[in-house]
């Protein structure tokens, strides 16, 4: 049994027998796509098991009882009611013990089911989405955006309540690869204190919207838009603070490093300066007539001193020395608790090559500033390993693990990383040599893909020119066609999905556009500029601007830290290197277009430097999830890449594993 109500701009049905909503549709939308993941829990509350449901002209109304070891002692009532425009909702929480209740972030969850699976998106990429969320006290709320590119958005705001944080609920046996399903956003309340007979109530509203969702946001009656001009910013220079406030304003505070901050323009624009000569982030509290929410930034060293240290500490640290070892010369995963390196050849991306291949890059490019005859021996010795183990020089052939070993995967994935690091090592020693390679690396990448591509930082446009630069014209022409006929495939592809490792990911988007931004700088074809606009827009619905550092601007991605992190676990990683490649694809688009990106691309790839710290070390990513639960629906589900279970984020990895990605292409990126 269903009910279904709708109004002059949405629609929805909800469960009559569990009260959850299994229908959010736009009325405008040609699509007429449906929000919500089939049969999911859109609307359940973690926590409380439902004892009846009524419905009315407007919706219905959920009466439910705690039933867990957090929730015992707490009763529910859920209004869900359509209005003239939109949708609001309410979750009553109500005190039925003899004493004060103490409500934690385990007390209670709120879940939203978001239709975001990315399997088979040949089919279904007009109704996939990307949810973005913010937990920020008195400030909440969640946008989600089409992958299609497509401009309505769905916005929850919550009008009343405290949610601090929010998790992920995974049902693991959704899909058949586990990085296509996200899971469900679970809303985790702020700790309170409920009196006895007394209520919390936590309240939404939602809406669709063809705004930015900024904007659309700060238009809402009463809410507080904290925002800078920056979340990351390098030590000694000063990040400028904002609040709007849509409403009357009686009182106002912030503090910083628990001391008042002074605030100036006390009207509907409230400002101030934050400065630091110390390396870390600061998390400022934002106080508006008793409503609290905070913004997080984040004081860097200088790009170069990054570079630096962590140059230094791979040299150090990373690089596996043992005369007659095939691992000989190897740039190698480093743990930091352990203080040990680690590899493997079965786990693949655990080995020295692969992702790896940017350690010694990073070596390459401080060295490209500074001579240092340490460096310089220790990257000669790894490039014998890469020459040894992993890379034909005459042909350009990749190899994925040591002894020159492609029985198991040629993977495409490795020759546009080896085309670099060879690239950089033209650009180091002239030598003409090593831009050959690069560009037979790279022409043996379009011979495996046959064109359609799928494949992170390809570079052919610099090759192309250092190619002409050495008088090697028969090579360069040939990348060049190579890389148009990728191109005018992309084309014809659209907006599909691709056929490698996962099904769509922000790479897919921000790698087409790099694509075509290339293929027009060299032929000046209007054809590939004009192609680029799904494949941005597409692109923009991977992220949005919380404000936090962590997430501002930052790609969602969520099963990295399985593949490359310590203890293998899945979830919203914010960040992980490649949300970098979102600058990358500005930056290229940028060259291509003639639009101004410096800000956005600074913003993003600042943002990304987080996990470098001081010494040199590098976390693989930062998991960002108040908590994970996976689970499987499915009895006896068994499959070591889906495993289930339960563990808490809020951490940078233990590993430095391949994070130096978003390193190197913030120092191609910012100047």
């Amino acid at each position: 049994m269903k009910k279904t109500v709708q109004n002059s701009q949405i629609q929805l049905s909800f469960d009559l027998k569990t009260g959850f909503i299994n229908e959010i549709t736009d009325i405008n939308d040609e699509y007429k796509s449906n929000w919500v993941l089939s049969n999911s829990q859109w609307g359940r509350v973690q926590g409380f098991d439902v004892e009846s449901v009524s419905d009315d002209e407007k919706g219905i109304t959920v009466f439910a009882a705690g039933t867990a070891l957090d929730s015992d002692g707490l009763s529910l009532k859920i209004k869900r009611e359509m209005t003239a425009n939109g949708y609001i909702e309410s979750y009553t929480f109500k005190n039925k013990t003899d004493a004060e209740f103490f409500v934690t972030q385990e007390t209670f969850g709120i879940y939203f089911s978001f239709n975001s699976i990315m399997e088979g998106l040949s089919k279904n990429l007009n109704h996939v989405s990307n949810a973005h969320v913010w937990c920020g006290d008195r400030v909440c709320w969640i946008c989600g955006k089409k992958i299609n590119g497509q401009d309505n958005k769905l916005i929850i705001n919550m009008t009343n309540g405290l949610i601090s944080d929010y998790s992920i609920s995974r049902d693991v046996s959704r899909t058949l690869i586990a990085a296509d399903y996200r899971g469900d956003i679970v809303l985790n309340p702020t700790p309170c204190i409920i009196d006895h007979n007394g209520e919390l109530t936590i309240s939404f509203e939602y809406f669709f919207t063809t705004l930015e969702e900024e904007k659309a946001l700060a238009e809402r009656d009463n809410f507080i838009n904290v925002y800078a001009n920056t979340y990351t910013e390098f030590i000694g220079n000063t990040i400028h603070c904002f609040i709007e406030y849509n409403g009357k304003i009686n009182d106002i505070k912030v503090i910083c490093n628990k001391k008042e901050v002074e605030i100036k323009n006390r009207e509907q624009l409230i400002t101030w300066d934050v400065k630091s000569d110390n390396w870390g982030e600061i998390t400022i509290d934002v106080y508006v007539n008793d409503k609290h929410t905070y913004i997080k930034l984040n004081f860097i060293e200088p790009l170069d001193k990054i570079l630096e240290s962590r140059a230094y500490f791979i040299a150090k640290n990373q690089q596996f020395l043992k005369e007659g070892s095939h691992l000989d010369g190897a740039y190698l995963i480093y743990d930091k608790v352990e203080d040990r390196q680690h590899f493997s050849d079965q786990f693949r991306d655990y080995n020295g090559g692969r992702e790896r291949i940017v350690m010694g890059i990073i070596i390459l490019k401080q060295l490209q500033k500074k001579h240092d005859d340490f460096l310089m021996q220790s990257i000669e010795r790894h490039r014998l390993f890469v020459e040894r183990e992993h890379f034909d020089t005459q042909t350009g052939v990749t190899y994925n693990q040591i002894c020159r070993n492609n029985k198991e995967a040629n993977r495409i994935f490795n020759y546009p990383w080896f085309s670099l690091y060879f690239k950089e090592w033209y650009v180091l020693t002239g030598e003409k040599k090593y831009i050959e390679m690069a560009a037979h690396a790279l022409r043996q990448y379009y011979k495996i893909t046959k064109y359609i591509e799928g494949g992170q930082n390809v570079e052919a446009y610099d090759i192309i020119k250092h190619l002409k630069k050495e008088g090697l014209l028969d090579l360069a022409d040939l990348l060049k066609e190579d890389l148009i006929k990728n191109a005018e495939n992309i084309i014809k592809c659209g907006i599909s999905s691709a056929t490698f490792e996962c099904s769509y990911v922000n790479e897919w988007p921000n790698e087409r556009l790099v694509y075509l931004s290339q293929a027009y700088l060299l032929t000046k074809d209007k054809r590939f500029l004009d192609a680029t606009t799904v494949h941005k827009k597409s692109a923009e619905s991977f992220y949005t601007h919380q404000p936090d550092f962590h997430m501002n601007s930052i790609a969602l991605r969520h099963w990295d830290r399985f593949w490359f992190g310590k203890k293998r676990q899945f979830g919203d990683l914010y960040p992980h290197y490649w949300s970098a490649l979102m600058g990358w694809m500005y930056w290229w688009y940028q060259k291509a277009s003639g639009e101004d990106y410096s800000k956005t691309i600074e913003e993003i790839l600042k943002n990304n430097l987080c996990i470098y710290r001081t010494d040199g070390f590098a976390a693989n990513n930062y998991l960002y999830p108040y908590k994970i639960d996976a689970y499987s629906l499915v009895p006896n589900f068994n499959d070591p890449f889906r495993s289930t279970g339960s563990y808490y984020g809020k951490e940078y990895d233990e590993w430095a594993n391949d994070q130096d990605w978003s390193l190197y292409i913030a120092l191609c990126c910012i100047k």
